[in-house]
């Protein structure tokens, strides 16, 4: 999984690099990739694939402004309070006090 995280940062760090202009370009992207830099892998290139075919279908818009919405807090505005409840989402209770027996 490192290596698909590792995949995933260098495409954001790409993406927020380029101009949107550039961006609305896909191809620009997948072209730049220097399949001989030392670290990338067959694995690297898999994951670059899988990306273009999952981003393909997306249109951006030049003309329009970034919107970005907290999904984890009703009004849509990232608060620590939401992000802490959000790490726990997923988690399950448990009775294990009630399961262990002190000797």
């Amino acid at each position: 999984m490192a290596a698909r995280s590792e995949a995933a940062r260098y495409s954001t760090k790409y993406f927020s690099n380029l101009k949107k202009q550039k961006q609305v370009n896909l191809r620009a992207w997948i072209r730049d990739i220097d399949l001989r830099h030392t670290s990338f892998s067959p694995q690297h290139f898999m994951e670059y694939i899988q990306l273009w075919n999952a981003l393909s279908h997306i249109e951006l818009h030049t003309d329009r402004e970034d919107n970005i919405v907290w999904k984890f807090n009703p009004n849509g505005k990232f608060t620590t309070g939401s992000a802490y409840h959000a790490q726990f989402i997923g988690a399950t209770v448990t009775n294990f006090s009630c399961l262990i027996r002190k000797v």
